[in-house]
């Protein structure tokens, strides 16, 4: 168990739900691509906060072996609690869009690459989050979010073709979720 992560329900929902939305435009969803094909984890920090809100990372190559997880992205809980709903999405969209592969290997898609055009480094000015937000704020139900009794190191997805299939998990301390979904 550890005082530093929390794993959130409500969260891993959330994420769910922007990844299964059906964008208006196909920038949205080629922005959002990388997320969708990879396996990841995400938790809320609880130390002090960064800098920004989030922070997306490629697992080390061991860790990945031995996990299946191809990134990390880590959402600080202090400054997400501060965020209106709409905030709050862009964020996650942010820190999403930075899962990208290359030639199908796992990548960072850095702001200084920046495909889409306005993926500035601080989410709050980042006017690509706020597009990808328009195109798909009216399928997503905001869940309201409350600290959990016991804490954890987060939530993990992979998305799979193919018919929806959610693994139950065993709720041990230090356990993960795992969900596999249709793109």
């Amino acid at each position: 168990m550890s005082d530093k992560f929390d794993e959130s329900q409500e969260l891993l929902n959330l994420v769910s739900q922007i990844l299964n939305a059906v964008p208006k435009e196909d920038f949205a969803k080629a922005a959002l691509d990388g997320a969708r094909r990879s396996t990841f984890s995400i938790l809320f920090v609880n130390t002090k906060p960064r800098e920004y809100g989030g922070y997306c990372s490629k697992v080390e190559e061991a860790v990945a072996f031995k996990t299946g997880l191809q990134f990390m992205v880590k959402i600080w809980r202090e400054e997400f609690d501060k965020l209106d709903d709409t905030r709050r999405c862009r964020l996650l969209i942010h820190e999403l869009a930075h899962i990208s592969f290359t030639d199908d290997k796992p990548t960072i898609f850095d702001h200084e690459i920046n495909r889409f055009g306005d993926f500035c480094e601080l989410p709050n000015h980042d006017a690509f989050s706020m597009r990808i937000y328009e195109n798909i704020k009216d399928q997503i139900k905001m869940p309201t979010f409350t600290k959990p009794k016991k804490r954890g190191v987060g939530a993990s997805f992979k998305w799979v073709k193919g018919p929806r299939k959610k693994e139950i998990p065993n709720n041990l301390p230090g356990e993960g979720h795992s969900m596999e979904a249709q793109a």
